[in-house]
């Protein structure tokens, strides 16, 4: 069950590079971002030998937020106003990138059946006020995210990139951060991913990976954007019931 599901990420990361070359920011940024504050080799945040304990939280500023809940649950998180309910019927309308070049269509919603659980897909929030940002949530039965699944997990993701590297050599791939940690009521790994076109570096897009335990349900969250933006304060919003 772990390494099938696992494995499905592996199918998302390669439609993400196919989409990597449609992502060019309008605004400077997310180039700014990547130019002017870049992590140091070496300087990315790592994983401890014992997950670090977190006592509170950060949380978006209030009035800025929608609510939503995930199809056919009670859970929900608090996304930017910006943000609506999409699908993947829906995205090349939703997403302006999508629109700009219907070749990237077939692969993201290729990515999303490959997330599908029976019936069901994974849910997917689009940024209307964005060229490209989106945030996607997949919940699934409750997995144990002690040490050592997070360091397999870490592990796979590892040789995955290494190997989509030496797939795709025009493909820079830098993980910018990774976390391990334990909140009151969950465990969380995270993991942050930048891609960029080595011949036109304005060409990139960041990828954040959560994967998150609670004592009912897992979840894994992916959000992608065409600018440097930390999701994270809308991550901690996810409430159960």
């Amino acid at each position: 069950m772990k390494t099938l599901y696992i494995s499905k990420l592996t199918a998302f990361f390669v439609f993400l590079l196919l989409l990597q070359a449609g992502c060019t920011p309008e605004s400077s940024s997310g180039t700014e971002a990547q130019n002017e504050n870049p992590t140091e080799e070496g300087a990315e945040e790592t994983v401890a030998n014992s997950p670090a304990k977190r006592a509170a939280v950060n949380k978006p500023a209030s009035g800025d937020t929608k609510t939503f809940v995930l199809t056919d649950t009670d859970i929900s998180f608090e996304l930017p106003a910006s943000f609506k309910v999409s699908d993947r019927s829906r995205i090349k309308q939703d997403i302006p990138a999508m629109q700009e070049d219907p070749l990237l269509l077939a692969p993201l919603q290729g990515g999303i059946d490959d997330l599908r659980s029976e019936d069901d897909f994974p849910d997917l929030f689009v940024d209307t006020g964005s060229r490209y940002r989106f945030f996607l949530v997949h919940n699934f039965e409750h997995l144990d995210l002690d040490q050592q699944v997070q360091g397999a997990i870490e592990k796979y993701l590892d040789k995955r990139m290494d190997f989509l590297a030496k797939l795709m050599k025009e493909i820079e791939i830098q993980r910018k951060g990774i976390q391990f940690f334990e909140l009151d009521d969950q465990n969380r790994f995270q993991v942050r991913y930048l891609f960029t076109d080595k011949s036109k570096p304005e060409h990139f897009i960041w990828l954040t990976m959560y994967f998150i335990a609670t004592e009912s349900q897992s979840y894994y969250i992916l959000v992608a954007s065409d600018t440097d933006d930390d999701m994270e304060a809308y991550v901690n919003t996810l409430k159960e019931g």
